[in-house]
């Protein structure tokens, strides 16, 4: 797997937890069922991209990168892949797209101070602020209606989950009842949130807001770790991954259900799921016995398919649009 940015890497780490590893070159890939793993290439003069979300039409969104430097991007048939114009290329990286074009994620302000976009191609970059007295923002997702959600630190120094709308700004939505930390990764178009939020044994667990509420959803063991929700659909299905000793595992959470374990490719110990469409079918990357990952796309009808790489060891999928086609990022050979 490619080096991440340093800066970028904080937030993959806070939004999905992708790890960091070696230098090897990756591509931004579009996976199809008829298609296959098409390689997206990257900016002229840029080494490595990656694919973060992509909306109904199959424009796909995220980050083209080059040592600790970093600029978001957009990829569309027509135009290929092209920068965001208006964002810092310096550090900017894309983690939401809805289908109205509308983009969202994070970039430099001024100087070393990060901040929550929304971009649009009429408007440009709005920069969401933070929440008062903070100065660190990330914005993860954004719905139909142009609400976003994402993490933000306050005056305390404590990171929240927030929601930001045009009429009433960047909303701190809190955290668990003795808890201090709270991230929202994800807001499905009827404004049902997911995320993570500590409880009060400091443990991350996955969460909703529901109607503003805070709901926790538990984990998949009640040994060695938590859980953390990673998208939301329409539906208010939802999937993430939840530690336990010895590994990680993916899991799908209904209301009527539950937390599902969907298991993971042939001999891996650690599973993480990072997206799901509207017909509840969820990608993320399982790592198999050798080490490498693999992105993987999961249906209830046939269970976890191994999506293969661009060439390389490894590869990773991050976002499903309700077509089926499919965003993330995998090693060159």
């Amino acid at each position: 797997m490619r080096q991440i940015s340093v800066l970028t890497g904080v937030l993959l780490i806070i939004f999905f937890g992708v790890p960091l590893a070696s230098s090897q070159t990756s591509h931004a890939f579009l996976w199809t069922q008829r298609r296959g793993m098409q390689d997206l290439g990257t900016l002229q003069g840029w080494q490595n991209s990656a694919g973060f979300a992509i909306d109904g039409s199959g424009e796909v969104v995220g980050e083209a990168t080059l040592n600790s430097d970093s600029t978001a991007v957009s990829w569309t048939r027509t135009s290929g892949i092209q920068s965001l114009a208006g964002l810092s290329m310096t550090y900017s990286v894309a983690f939401g797209v809805n289908a109205s074009g509308q983009v969202v994620g994070s970039t430099y302000t001024t100087g070393t101070t990060i901040h929550a976009f929304l971009w649009t191609t009429a408007q440009g970059m709005q920069d969401l602020g933070t929440l008062p007295g903070g100065t660190f923002s990330a914005a993860g997702s954004v719905n139909k209606s142009g609400e976003v959600v994402g993490i933000a630190d306050s005056a305390s120094g404590a990171t929240h989950a927030f929601l930001w709308t045009q009429s009433t700004g960047m909303q701190d939505l809190g955290t668990l009842a003795g808890g201090t930390t709270s991230e929202a990764t994800s807001i499905n178009d009827y404004g049902q949130i997911a995320g993570w939020a500590t409880n009060s044994k400091g443990v991350a667990v996955a969460v909703v807001w529901l109607n503003g509420k805070i709901k926790s959803l538990g984990a998949l063991s009640a040994k060695g770790g938590g859980s953390f929700a990673t998208r939301i659909n329409n539906l208010g299905q939802v999937t993430g991954y939840s530690g336990r000793t010895g590994g990680i595992d993916a899991f799908l959470w209904s209301s009527s259900t539950g937390m599902q374990d969907l298991g993971g490719l042939p001999g891996s110990n650690d599973t993480q799921a990072t997206g799901i469409n509207n017909s509840g079918q969820i990608v993320g990357w399982s790592v198999l016995p050798s080490g490498a990952a693999h992105a993987f796309l999961w249906t209830s009808a046939t269970g976890m398919q191994d999506l293969g790489t661009l060439g390389g060891l490894s590869s990773f999928a991050y976002a499903i649009n309700d077509t089926g086609a499919i965003t993330g990022f995998s090693d060159l050979p």
